[in-house]
């Protein structure tokens, strides 16, 4: 009692008792005027801040980087690793596993079967933004890092892992993203046409409509701290 609330990803009760809500997450509004839903209240990690937003690729793809969050629940990371090595594209690949994969036998001994010279594997990345940026597409879960990719100006390919982030409409509104719904009734061929589409005009393209959710998207650490500040 007399305490300021800000609650953030709260879709349940606790948006009660709060006296600001932020859903970066979610893109719908609310008739509760102190809620704030939608990209341009996402809180960035800091380490994204030190690239400017992309603006140019590599006529051929040479990096792809995969992740997908902390614990990959339906191990899409080998799902997708499996469908990427069926197409022979000779690029590097690197895998981003957080702390609580689970999955690291089957991943290992699929890695046995194969050449797997282009494939880099890091655990429990203190700073995504590297990795994003130094890539030419990035494959990932339907979660926070889209914001992350999205304002680096770098093409995804976004799959959601559960029913949670089916929830998450960002990426069927931001045409710079390939979305390609849930992990669990993609195909293999969807997946495989939507990587071999990514030529450099595409590409190109999909970054010219990055730009613009970008800016907005580094602006709303701002926008929430006047916010509540206000």
């Amino acid at each position: 009692q007399g305490m300021f609330i800000v609650n953030f990803e709260d879709t349940g009760d606790g948006t009660r008792y709060a006296d600001i809500v932020i859903n970066a997450l979610y893109e719908w509004s609310s008739v509760n005027s102190e809620s704030y839903y939608g990209y341009k209240y996402e809180v960035l990690r800091e380490d994204i801040f030190l690239y400017d937003i992309k603006k140019s690729t590599n006529e051929k793809i040479q990096d792809i980087t995969i992740s997908f969050g902390g614990t990959d629940i339906e191990n899409a990371t080998l799902k997708v690793l499996q469908y990427l090595c069926e197409l022979n594209l000779q690029v590097n690949i690197t895998l981003i596993l957080g702390v609580g994969y689970k999955y690291l036998d089957e991943l290992d001994s699929f890695l046995k079967q194969i050449d797997c010279s282009q494939i880099k594997v890091v655990h429990d990345v203190k700073f995504m933004a590297d990795y994003i940026y130094s890539s030419d597409l990035v494959i990932s879960g339907n979660g926070r890092m889209v914001y992350e990719i999205v304002s680096l100006g770098v093409p995804s390919i976004i799959i959601s892992q559960n029913e949670r982030e089916m929830s998450h409409l960002f990426p069927t509104v931001c045409k710079g993203i390939k979305y390609l719904g849930y992990i669990n009734t993609m195909s293999a061929e969807k997946l495989k046409e939507s990587v071999l589409m990514m030529n450099t005009e595409v590409r190109m393209m999909m970054q010219e409509e990055l730009y613009h959710y970008a800016k907005e998207i580094r602006e709303g650490s701002n926008k929430v701290v006047s916010i509540i500040n206000e």
